[in-house]
């Protein structure tokens, strides 16, 4: 991250005293202005504009993310389920009746243990 150059810096006392006119001239003539107080810069102002930029850029790289975690959860799926998915492949495929979402969920629950004693034994 770029550090503040002077002039992109007031003090707490200087930025009281600006005009409202001083002080939209400063940040339109600077990318970001930056407020100290207690020896920190404690406080940055930038352009709307640019505020709306970094929102949507952001949005964006959220975006991003979530797609990526997608496809890695796909990714995760067709490993796990490669061997089943070959079997229906070559015509070996099983069928399984449920009565209720509960059995669903222990069907999956005792694959995937098997899944993982299978992997752990390799």
């Amino acid at each position: 991250m770029k550090t503040p150059s002077n002039k992109e810096l007031l003090s707490g006392d200087r930025f009281q005293s600006l005009s409202l006119q001083n002080l939209l001239s400063l940040v339109e003539n600077n990318e970001k202005v930056g407020i100290v107080i207690n020896d920190q810069v404690s406080i940055a102002m930038l352009k709307w504009d640019k505020y709306e930029e970094l929102l949507n850029s952001l949005v964006t790289q959220e975006n991003r993310i979530s797609e990526i975690e997608s496809q890695f959860e796909d990714l995760i799926l067709a490993v796990n389920d490669s061997a089943a998915i070959q079997a229906v492949e070559n015509g070996h495929s099983k069928e399984y009746a449920v009565d209720n979402l509960t059995e669903v969920f222990d069907m999956l629950q005792q694959q995937s243990k098997k899944n993982d004693s299978t992997e752990s034994n390799s």
